[in-house]
This record gives C-alpha cells, structure tokens and sequence, in this order.
C-alpha cells in the first residue's frame, strides 16, 4: 500500500488480521540499551544523557568478563568526521514484535556522527507471523530514496522531506534453530551481502566450506527467544547461540604493550597507543532480555567454550504498551548531548524516589514463590564482541579454536558446556525437588490418598490378586496430582492443559528408556517426584 494512502493513515483498525504482539517488555524500555552511538562507541558516562531515559542511571549492572586484550570500541576517533553510520541488526525470533520498525526508526547525531540502523534482518520459524509483519510494514513504510511514490492519491508531488523518508532495509526470513541447514539458507545469502558492501570486493558463494560467512551483524537483538528454546534440547540451545556468535561483528583490536599513562583512555581505562589512524574498530553486540534468573544466564555466557566477549546483566522495569497502530512510521531522532548543533531533546527524567529493584530469584525451598518486585523488572545482558586472541574468564585463559574461523564456535563444545550448566543449576544448585519439597509431596499424596474411598480396596493397583499394597503405591488420577504437585503462583503460569502436555513427553522418553509398560492415567509419589526432576 502507498504510504500516503488515506486509509493507510486514518483507519486505525486497519491491521486487526496482523496484530503485533510485544512479549515481556516494549522498545522504550530496552531503547538504551540499543542506541547506536552505545554499539558502536560503548556506554559512557554520558550514555544516559544521550538516551533520553532515565534508566541507565538506576539500574544495576555486573561486569564478569575481563580482557587482555585492547579493544577500541570506545574510540570514536576511529571514524572519520561527518561519518554517515549505519549499522546491520538481527532480530531472532521476533514473531510479532514490532522491535525491527522501532530500531529502523532510530537516527542519532553526535558531534561528528550521524548514526543508524541501515539494516534489520528479523528472522522467526512461524512463517505466518513473518507474512502478516511484513503486510503491516509494506503498509506503514514511507518511501526510501529509490522509491517512485512521492505523489499522493491525487497524484500531486508531496515533496516529502528527508527526515520523512526510510534510509533503511527491513526484511523477514523464515529459520528453524533445530535445523543448521535450515539457518544457513536463510541467512548466508544474507552474510555475502553484507559483506560485498563492506568491502567493495566479490565474495566467495556460500557453496564455499574454507570460508564460511558470518560476522557481518552490529546489533543481535534477543528478546526471551532463548529462555523458549530452553525448554527445548540442548543442541536448539547451542545452534541458537552458536548463530548468535557468528553473526556478531569483530572488532579491530590491538595488544597492549606498555602502559604508558599517555596513551590510557581516560574512559576505558585501555591503552590506545597502537591503534590504527582509521578504522570500523567496534565489535557486535548482543542484547538478551531474559526471565531467567540472572546468575545461571550469566554462567550459561561468561563461560561460554570459545566465545569472546565481555559480558554485564542490569535489571530494568518492564514496561507494557500497546502497539502503535494508528499507520504511521515515524523517526526517532536522537541528538546527543555536545552536538554540533548544539540543539537538545526532551528527557524523560525519572523519580528520585523509584529505585529499580535488584533481582532476585522466585524459587526457594523447591518452590515457586514470586515476590512483589517478580512482574515488574526483567534483566537484560549485552554480550559485546571482543577481538580474536585470549580472554580470561574467572582466572581461567581460553582461546578461540585455530581450525575454525574467528567468528565460528565449535557446536558441539557448547552444546556440552549448556547440557553441564542447566544440570548442575537444575540439579544442584537451584533444584526444583528439595528434601522439603519431597517430604510435602508425600504427605499430600498420603492426604489424599486416604480422602478418597475409592483406594481403600487397592486390588487393581496392585495387579488384580487382592494383594494390599503400600500408601506409596497408590496412583493417583492425574487432575488430583497437578492440583497437589504444584502451587497456586505455579499454576498460574503452567496449566492443566501444559502440564498434560508435559506429561505426555514424560511418558514418551520414560517409554523408550524402559521396558516396562508405564500407565499413562495417573501418577504414584515416587512418579510425581521422577516427573518433576525431570521436567523442570
């Protein structure tokens, strides 16, 4: 549709068939966090002013990944004056967020620099959401420079200006994380594009193995995508991050050898006596938001084999909105403070006395138990890329694989190192069936078996010869054993429907894993305790 369609503008129930949706939390919320001065610079002290949030300032950030090498992401020197940059983003399971329009939608100007996102590749496996997204944006877009459509309905010039149009690309690509084969067609072509841009030269096809593309991408955008995948297997997790890492840019590094306090940025505290005149010198970043508690998160990236980046969570509020859907796509100008216009924008300034909580986890004593602060604030990691020699991670020197390339990680290293993360967390230190947990169970299942007359003559459990059997022995119909397994604040968020289809999966792998025939109508105590360690 024209952009400049009445309809298109006035009609505001114009996208019912392709309702966007915003999981978790909305783009205000997360907007400091993506700026494109923050990718390409990094944060700084003046990160918050040039946000217009007040969010950065209240929040609470943990830096876990240390470097010996000189990074120069900070070094806006690097560039040359009046750059024009625009930056490529990847959106991974974006359904239908509108976070892609938003990010598009961003121009920031800084003394030297203007900045953008050129590029905004959203990628999902529901083919039907990346149709109906695509639809809404064909309908919301202005025109870009190429376009032909700067006359209205009436065929008049509308002359519309610059700032109006969309200096920019968006598109939608249909990908499985369950299948590589699946990711690389939708995304290699999409690698060779981006690299014959960055460097004028043609490119090996991707048919070529010696030199697989990746590495192309500024921002990686996550919103919840891997807590889903989470509960799914181990090699969704690791092909999930293992894309992540290939797509992040590399940046331009240099090795510190002296310390010579001229030569120290002020800022970064990192030596900049051997970097280059001019240089693309920042690395890509990867923005996470995340329900999952922050402390297993931060073990399932900081120790990540191969990966080098540094690492930092904050918490920050959740914020929930509608959708805009009154047709219009407009920009989001952003002008940094100290600009050479010296022109200023509103700020949003936030009240003194609203501290953002810390995070703190919901489970305890096996339990889900979630607090007052639990709904309201949600964590976010930003992974940025580091250069391609050692990191040091908790006193520990990895180095990145020498037989794959620097943006590549070996899959099935981290498809190990996720599988003994989620075990020990699961298992050991945060498990779901605790000594206490399982001593309430089995007094509810006594409870409950002695409530219900139906088990005072226990033949049939016990296989028909009239046979007494143990309390423990007693099967219980399923709808007594979620009400009893599970807490109202549980249930809230797993219902009956969801439990049953856990169970069925229960059964399926308990099935192939034994002979005996397993009853699929009912669970005894011992069942309910198995069922849990499992599932959680």
């Amino acid at each position: 549709a024209n952009a400049n369609d009445d309809d298109t503008h006035n009609n505001n129930n114009i996208y019912d068939d392709d309702a966007p949706f915003e999981w978790l939390t909305n783009f205000k919320s997360l907007r400091h966090l993506v700026l494109p001065s923050r990718i390409v610079f990094g944060p700084s002290p003046s990160s918050a002013e040039s946000s217009n949030d007040g969010t950065a300032d209240a929040s609470s950030t943990t830096t876990t990944t240390t470097t010996t090498t000189t990074t120069t992401f900070h070094q806006g020197s690097q560039l040359q004056s009046n750059d024009n940059i625009q930056l490529n983003a990847l959106h991974v399971g974006c359904g239908t967020s509108t976070l892609g329009e938003s990010l598009l939608s961003l121009r920031e100007h800084t003394r030297n620099h203007a900045l953008q996102y050129g590029r905004v590749v959203n990628v999902d496996n529901d083919k039907n959401a990346l149709d109906s997204m695509q639809r809404r944006w064909e309908k919301r877009k202005p025109p870009s420079h190429g376009d032909d459509g700067n006359t209205n309905n009436n065929g008049n010039n509308t002359n519309q200006s610059e700032e109006k149009q969309c200096h920019g690309t968006m598109e939608w690509k249909c990908l499985d994380f369950k299948e590589d084969e699946s990711c690389r067609s939708a995304l290699n072509g999409v690698y060779l594009e981006l690299l014959q841009h960055d460097t004028n030269e043609a490119l090996p096809t991707d048919d070529d193995d010696d030199d697989p593309p990746g590495g192309c991408f500024d921002l990686v955008l996550d919103k919840s995508t891997l807590d889903c995948l989470l509960c799914a297997e181990t090699n969704v997790v690791a092909q999930l991050l293992y894309e992540v890492y290939r797509a992040l840019r590399v940046p331009t590094t240099s090795t510190s050898e002296n310390n010579d306090p001229s030569t120290i940025n002020n800022t970064t505290g990192q030596s900049t006596a051997a970097l280059p005149p001019s240089s693309s010198s920042w690395g890509g970043v990867y923005v996470l938001v995340t329900f999952h508690p922050p402390e297993f998160v931060e073990l399932l990236l900081t120790q990540l084999p191969g990966a080098n980046w540094h690492v930092e969570y904050e918490v920050i509020k959740r914020e929930m909105e509608d959708v805009n859907e009154d047709g219009v796509w407009a920009i989001d100008e952003v002008v940094a403070c100290g600009s050479k216009d010296n022109t200023t924008t509103t700020t949003t300034t936030t009240n003194e006395e609203e501290v953002i909580p810390p995070s703190t986890s919901a489970w305890s004593s096996g339990t889900f138990h979630p607090d007052e602060n639990y709904r309201k604030t949600v964590t976010v990691f930003t992974c940025r890329r580091l250069g391609c020699t050692q990191t040091q991670n908790e006193g520990e020197t990895t180095t990145t694989s020498p037989s794959l390339p620097t943006y590549l990680l070996d899959r099935e290293q981290v498809r190990e190192h996720i599988a003994t993360t989620c075990d020990d967390w699961y298992q050991t230190t945060n498990p779901m069936v605790t000594s206490e947990r399982e001593g309430q169970l089995r007094v509810s299942f006594l409870e409950a078996v002695h409530a219900d007359e139906r088990n005072v003559t226990r033949s049939e459990t016990a296989g028909g010869d009239g046979e007494s059997v143990s309390d423990t022995d007693v099967m219980l119909d399923l709808k007594q054993c979620y009400e009893i397994i599970f807490t109202d604040a549980e249930k809230e968020h797993l219902t009956y429907e969801y439990f049953l289809e856990d169970w069925d999966a229960y059964c399926e792998r308990v099935g192939k894993d034994s002979d005996d025939i397993h009853p699929r109508d009912g669970m005894t105590v011992a069942v309910a305790l198995d069922f849990l360690t499992e599932m959680q």
